[in-house]
């Protein structure tokens, strides 16, 4: 639940979480490399072995070829890992939210639109716009009152859309009869305001409301002629923080979104990206990312988005960083769906993390900014655990979950083990809801697949590299990853 801002972004809801079993596998196998295939049937402890080529001591080989199963037989686990890992020593870093001012909110506005003029945001349901926007939408929106155009823009086309096209240009024709001519937006403040009063005047709202509101900039960005919003958005009360900054194709309120599925279409119908265009798209956006106000990032993420159309095709270029303490950039984990619970590891403040989009010719269609933070204490005063104890860890939590429960029928599931992460991952400081502990942490990644016993019919399973547990390599504590009461709390017993 992102407060006040209209442009929300899907997040990937893995569900890996819910892996376990242990009887005979569907037709659908784990997918296993060749170099495992002979240990399927029995267990091995996982292995740990300095690697004899590498220079470093903390260099780590990891091996394990393990097979179990869950404490009530409804999931089969297996580890299938064969990788190296630099298992560095990592400090504990102490973080607190960085609250976003009025004058870096503008930094960041002419850094990603040198180019742009910045105007006050008008209401978004309630625009008063002058006779020349008046004019540009009709033109704009009449080429598609019709089913050929209509469908080559969205790849389909509806009697009920061309109707609800001609309806909005019909209600702009009636507003042209009395709107002025040039410019009727404002220069943009650069103040802070309640988002609410962006889309109510001050009467309309009860001022009990206000108090609970979150503070924002919010302007219209002219470049050329392309129409973007700018948003910052800050909040510093006891039920959650925030502290955004999203900029996004937006032409105001229009059919079917028209406005922008046009320009998206102009800027996005190329030729598949190549490597070369990846790399200047990544340059770009690298040298913004290293003039934003608010610590270091690291890039992690540079890849191609595809959406098609009926037959056109439309590519992005997708760009995603990660904060980076003194070069050691944190592990991406699953962005927060809840920052009211009190059950969650981290749950008032998003996590730290940056997305841009462009189209393959480097023009910015979209950007968004969760939760800098400011750099508190920095702790080397703690020991890792081995890597084979949190394996050994790690098969024993993975080995209390269960497949999920059906009336019906009886759902068996398998978890493969395929990968291992090893960084720094947030996690909550007890007792505070002002500052938050980067940890060294590993995490384990695979697949999980689910199917009905008799039928062996595909019930659910999960994305390739999924993210299927992550531990506290300094405690052995499990960090929630999905913002569930389970395991969140749990530590294995010493011995």
């Amino acid at each position: 639940m992102i407060k006040s801002l209209k442009a929300l972004f899907p997040f990937v809801i893995v569900i890996a979480f819910l892996l376990t079993g242990c009887q005979a596998s569907p037709e659908k196998g784990v997918v296993i490399s060749k170099r495992d295939s002979a240990n399927i049937g029995r267990n091995e402890n996982s292995q740990i072995l300095s690697d004899e080529n590498q220079n470093s001591d903390t260099v780590k080989h990891i091996q394990s070829s393990r097979s179990l199963c869950t404490t009530d037989g409804t999931i089969d686990i297996l580890f299938n890992l064969d990788e190296d890992i630099n298992y560095a020593l990592l400090p504990i870093y102490t973080v607190m939210p960085h609250y976003i001012t009025a004058g870096e909110a503008k930094e960041v506005a002419n850094l990603l639109f040198p180019d742009g003029t910045f105007f006050e945001a008008r209401p978004y349901l309630n625009r008063v716009l002058s006779k020349e926007e008046i004019q540009n939408r009709i033109a704009r929106w009449s080429q598609y009152t019709n089913k050929d155009a209509l469908q080559n823009l969205y790849g389909r086309a509806e009697d009920k859309d061309i109707e609800s096209i001609n309806e909005f240009i019909q209600s702009l024709t009636i507003q042209m009869e009395n709107a002025e001519s040039g410019q009727v937006a404002v220069p943009c403040k650069w103040d802070f305001q309640k988002s609410i009063l962006y889309d109510y005047t001050a009467d309309q709202v009860d001022s009990r409301t206000l108090e609970k509101e979150n503070d924002e900039i919010r302007s219209e960005v002219v470049v050329g002629d392309l129409q973007y919003e700018f948003s910052t958005t800050t909040r510093d009360q006891s039920d959650f923080k925030l502290n955004n900054i999203f900029a996004y194709l937006n032409f105001g309120l229009s059919p079917m979104d028209i406005d922008n599925r046009i320009f998206t279409a102009e800027l996005c119908r190329t030729e598949k990206p190549t490597e070369q265009q990846l790399r200047t798209v990544r340059e770009t956006a690298k040298k913004l990312i290293d003039l934003l106000p608010f610590g270091q990032w690291e890039i992690d993420e540079c890849t191609t988005q595809l959406s098609i159309y009926g037959d056109k095709e439309e590519y992005k270029v997708c760009v995603r960083a990660v904060p980076s303490f003194e070069g050691v950039a944190a592990l991406r984990c699953q962005q927060l769906r809840n920052l009211k619970s009190t059950d969650v590891y981290a749950s008032t403040y998003y996590l730290s993390d940056i997305s841009m989009e462009f189209s393959v010719d480097g023009q910015l269609l979209d950007f968004k900014l969760f939760s800098p933070i400011d750099i508190g204490e920095i702790s080397t005063e703690h020991i890792m655990i081995p890597v084979e104890e949190l394996l050994d860890q790690a098969a024993t939590f993975l080995a209390l979950r269960s497949a999920p429960e059906s009336d019906l029928q009886v759902i068996h599931g398998e978890i493969c083990v395929n990968n291992i992460e090893y960084g720094l991952v947030r996690t909550k400081v007890p007792e505070s809801d002002d500052s938050y502990y980067y940890v060294p942490a590993i995490v384990l990644k695979g697949k999980s697949s689910f199917y009905v016993e008799d039928t062996k019919e595909l019930y659910s399973e999960s994305d390739d590299n999924a993210v299927l547990l992550c531990l506290n390599a300094t405690n052995g504590t499990v960090i929630d990853l999905w913002q569930s009461v389970s395991y969140t709390h749990l530590t294995l017993p010493t011995t």
